[in-house]
């Protein structure tokens, strides 16, 4: 018996739970999950599908190898003037400079840092007139950079 009414709980008693007409199509909770090891089950495929999403999501995050071996330097180990001088002093990552030159004729003499880089334009020599002359020396790594050292030459 009811204690807020004189009807009969019968309707409500566990045995009943099973029948849909005493709850409207809607099961109790404590019916959902008949076992402990139902909501275990549950639990770890919520967890297994978060950690899926998180790894793929965050994939390109990883580094992946860097299979090309070719030489990437495309410095110079070496700048030097004959007959003048550099100014700043030579750096492999300083790439302007300004070339006093001391005597009428100059010239550049280049070490590139790796053997199989390729230096252009080092092998010149410049007659040197009271005009400002703009020079450029390239170096190319044998994967294709580039790095361009440019001179400016100056009569002291």
């Amino acid at each position: 018996m009811n204690y807020y009414s004189d009807s009969d709980d019968s309707e409500f008693d566990d045995n009943n739970l099973n029948n849909d007409s005493s709850y409207g199509n809607i099961k109790p909770p404590h019916r959902i999950f008949k076992s402990a090891s139902t909501i275990v089950l549950l639990v770890l495929v919520v967890v297994i599908i978060v950690l899926l999403t998180y790894f793929i999501l965050n994939r390109n995050n990883y580094d992946s190898p860097d299979y090309n071996t070719q030489d990437k330097d495309s410095y110079l180990l070496q700048l030097s003037v004959n007959g003048g001088r550099l100014e700043p002093d030579f750096a492999p990552d300083v790439i302007r400079y300004t070339v006093i030159a001391e005597e009428d004729v100059i010239s550049f003499e280049c070490q590139q840092s790796s053997s199989k880089a390729k230096v252009e334009d080092c092998d010149k020599v410049f007659q040197v007139t009271d005009e400002e002359i703009t020079h450029n020396i390239k170096v190319t790594a044998e994967d294709g950079n580039i790095t361009r050292y440019y001179l400016t030459i100056k009569k002291s």
